[in-house]
């Protein structure tokens, strides 16, 4: 059996869609992971292999093939885990292919089967909704931060067996834990309210302030230079204050 199942990844700033090809065939036992891998994706498999074990599934014997595709592009973290054990699931014909169809999965696999945190979820949801993909499926602590981005439905899930469960019955337990939604526009009125001083506290340091403030208006760099004591710090953590409310974007 053979499956693909999306996930992402982060370079920089910039993330970018990961296929996550999983191929499960008779011949002798093996468990072969490709893609241009750091050792934290190696190490996958061995998580998976447990997790899934003292979650309550028996992989077969045979030779397991996992491939990251692209293949010219280095992947790190640990966030593979979970897409290599939905990809396993379903070669296994425990689950179809309509439950994960247009369905990105993040999240790194403890021994026990517990979703664990990972990194980069923003860009990475960001990106999954500009392909055309809409339902993220990421762990619980990541649920709020991928709700951010409008026009996609996030579920957050703490173990393989509840969501393995979610996929199966989609219906009986959506409603129950796993949209979590926010609103952007509040996130950015409570970060609108914290302030750190306003410009007028400062005495003196008159060109000091001034390259601050065309710094700002421009969207240059700035370089403060001078001993300790002389008002840098607290010049730089008043242009927040001089800057414009943020957008979403």
């Amino acid at each position: 059996m053979f499956s693909t199942i999306y996930s992402g990844a982060v370079c920089g700033l910039q993330a970018y869609l990961i296929r996550v090809e999983v191929d499960l065939a008779g011949g002798l036992p093996a468990f072969l992971m490709v893609g241009s891998l750091g050792s934290e994706v190696r190490e996958s498999r061995e998580r998976v292999c447990v997790a899934m074990k003292n979650s309550g599934f028996q992989i077969p014997t045979g030779h397991i093939t996992v491939n990251l595709a692209p293949a010219d592009r280095r992947k790190d973290g640990t966030a593979f885990d979970l897409p290599i054990a939905i990809g396993l699931l379903q070669d296994m014909e425990l689950l179809k292919e309509d439950a994960v169809k247009d369905t990105l999965f993040l999240g790194e696999l403890g021994l026990n089967g517990e979703i664990k945190k990972a990194k980069g979820v923003l860009p990475i949801v960001r990106e999954a909704t500009r392909r055309g993909i809409h339902r993220v499926i990421v762990p619980r602590e990541n649920a709020l931060e991928a709700a951010v981005i409008p026009g996609v439905t996030v579920w957050g899930v703490g173990n393989l067996g509840e969501l393995f469960t979610a996929l199966l019955h989609p219906g009986e337990v959506e409603e129950k834990i796993y949209r979590p939604r926010v609103c952007p526009e509040d996130l950015l009125k409570c970060s609108g309210g914290d302030r750190r001083g306003d410009f007028r506290e400062v005495a003196g340091q008159e060109s000091a302030r001034r390259g601050a403030l065309i710094a700002a208006a421009g969207f240059h760099n700035l370089l403060m230079m001078g001993p300790p004591g002389v008002g840098k710090s607290m010049i730089a953590g008043r242009i927040p204050g001089i800057l414009p409310p943020l957008t979403l974007e």
